[in-house]
């Protein structure tokens, strides 16, 4: 129980709310078209959100997992997909020559932290049995 504990699951829930508010408003036919829908509007800030947030929060909790027994490995990956996430929230602009690609590579770092640091947890809690 830390700060960096507590605003890094915050930050995780956030990301996630954003994703069901892209889910449920879907992008236009394209993703990117010049006079965006509200449905669009709406996608794009409820995603947005949870993007700008992600390298923050998976620092946070790297930060808190530095203190956790024999989480050395769930450290460097955080480490490593914060970094990347950060370098893939830059990327997302519609300048990027492919930010659907930043988006899911985004995604899949924060899914994959999410899953590790779940069977950390799991493991954890087996030990203290």
């Amino acid at each position: 129980r830390s700060k960096s504990t507590t605003l890094g699951l915050a930050g995780l829930v956030i990301f996630a709310l954003g994703y069901i508010v892209a889910a449920i408003f879907p992008c236009d036919p394209g993703c990117r078209p010049n006079e965006p829908s509200m449905s669009q509007l709406i996608h794009n800030v409820g995603g947005f959100i949870g993007y700008l947030l992600a390298p923050f929060f998976l620092f946070a909790l790297t930060l808190a997992a530095r203190s956790w027994p024999g989480a050395k490995w769930l450290v460097l990956f955080g480490s490593t997909s914060s970094f990347f996430t950060l370098i893939c929230l830059f990327t997302l602009f519609p300048s990027s020559p492919a930010p659907g690609l930043s988006q899911r590579l985004l995604e899949t770092l924060v899914l994959s932290w999410s899953i590790f640091c779940g069977i950390y947890l799991v493991k954890h809690a087996e030990s203290r049995l």
